[in-house]
């Protein structure tokens, strides 16, 4: 007599032996497996930057040499191995839900596993930020939920860049500690006296609740401005990540967010909460290498994959989810989907590159928006940003304008006595102020508002 089969059963074998297809459960518990596996490996990552980060008594030739391994090596391996483990996780759940669906079809049944929630922390005891660090967003936000408004308030107040800054908190929670971070950092520039510093200016203003920070790290450089209201009646809610050379100076001086704020005003329901998104070290070298750099900028693709997890937990079920894009954003917004984050539109001003195995998600409407005569057209076309590129794919729509000066056409093809006309031509479809980009961005705001501008 055979043995029993004691292990679990893959491939789901009926009563009668036969082949019955895939089993539902044991593929979703390792998908879940895989996922849980992947936020723990993050976790560990993020941990171990930010305790590289902080290590500032460790000096000399071996520091240096182990932050440079760490940068270009160790840190970019283990987001490789989240990417793997997230790529498994959708492929185990792609595969349950056909096998569900099949089951469906044919007039069986497939159990579903039941959800375990986070359990609630103990009474009276904060969680460490070590330990909010270690989870998903998706669990940050249970687990909050859970404290109570006091215990809240108490560990914004002891830990406001812990709070301010992670993934999965409440947005409103999110700016009221990055006001206390906000007063904290005011504080060190006015050491000497009122700071008259861009950066003074735009704390202020943080203090007196004008802007509102959702993400805010000085050493890090790090910001997330909100524009417009985000609660129960946000009708869209837009990520708009700027482009290479993206700096903390460009909030500052007000720059980063304009096109945002052009989005965000031309909702005829004034319903739209935009994020302008640096949550990230953004390309600043002049020579690009670092923005062709796929790892550099998938690890921004995990960063802004959780951001839009923790949004995604507290969004209003029917608001639509848009992300903006210029440039080198596209990388670090291509990347996020890689990551399992889903848009209903995305859209590329003059976007830059897609990862390797990246593919169009079919529920998302892409678009992309560029002039004619365009530096990164260039070298898309040259081959010198890789194969896969908003203008090469054909799951984005191409809104394509002519290049409004400083060109000669002969036939199909335009020069320019200018050197620096593609340059700025690249720069152009991303201005909200400058009046030979109206059609273009009237037109990408209709992309996302529909006829109703």
């Amino acid at each position: 007599m055979a043995a029993p089969c004691v292990g679990p059963n893959y491939l789901g074998e009926s009563m009668a032996g036969t082949l019955s297809g895939a089993d539902v459960v044991q593929l979703r518990t390792l998908a879940s497996q895989a996922g849980s596996s992947a936020s723990a490996l993050n976790g560990l990552r993020r941990r171990l930057a930010a305790d590289l980060a902080a290590s500032r008594h460790w000096q000399g030739n071996d520091a240096g040499s182990f932050r440079s391994d760490w940068e270009t090596a160790h840190s970019r391996s283990l987001t490789q191995a989240v990417h793997l483990l997230e790529t498994m996780r959708r492929e185990l759940t792609a595969n349950a839900d056909q096998q569900e669906h099949a089951s469906s079809a044919g007039g069986g049944s497939a159990a579903m596993p039941v959800a375990t929630a986070l359990p609630a922390a103990p009474p009276g005891v904060l969680p460490t930020p070590a330990e909010l660090g270690a989870m998903s967003p998706q669990q940050v936000h249970d687990l909050w939920s859970g404290l109570g408004a006091e215990r809240q308030a108490e560990f914004s107040r002891l830990h406001p860049f812990t709070a301010g800054n992670l993934d999965g908190l409440p947005v409103a929670a999110r700016i009221e500690a990055n006001k206390v971070a906000a007063a904290g950092q005011l504080a060190v520039l006015d050491a000497n006296g009122p700071s008259t510093s861009e950066e003074a200016r735009y704390l202020r203003k943080v203090l007196a609740g004008q802007i509102s920070l959702v993400a805010y790290d000085p050493d890090k450089g790090n910001l997330i401005e909100l524009l417009g209201r985000y609660d129960g009646s946000t009708t869209t809610v837009l990520t708009y990540v700027p482009g290479t050379f993206a700096k903390a100076g460009d909030f500052y001086a007000g720059g980063a967010q304009k096109m945002a704020a052009y989005l965000q005003q031309s909702d005829p329901a004034g319903s739209t909460a935009a994020f302008v998104y640096k949550n990230s070290e953004f390309p600043q070298d002049q020579t690009f290498v670092q923005s062709a750099d796929k790892p550099f900028g998938e690890q921004a693709g995990l960063r802004l994959a959780a951001f839009e997890e923790g949004l995604a937990a507290q969004n209003p079920p029917a608001a639509q989810t848009v992300t903006v894009s210029h440039s080198w954003g596209e990388a670090a917004v291509a990347s996020s989907e890689m990551f399992g984050t889903h848009y209903d539109s995305q859209i590329s001003l003059s976007g830059a590159w897609m990862p390797e195995g990246w593919k169009a998600d079919p529920a998302t409407d892409y678009h992309h928006f560029a002039y004619d005569f365009d530096a990164l057209a260039t070298a898309q076309q040259l081959g010198l940003v890789g194969d896969k590129y908003p203008l090469g794919d054909p799951a984005f729509r191409k809104h394509i304008y002519d290049d409004p000066a400083r060109n000669f056409e002969f036939g199909p093809v335009k020069i320019t006595t200018d050197p620096m006309a593609k340059i700025e031509n690249h720069s152009l479809i991303a201005s909200a102020q400058d009046a030979r980009n109206r059609e273009a961005r009237e037109d990408i705001a209709r992309a996302i508002y529909g006829g109703r501008k």
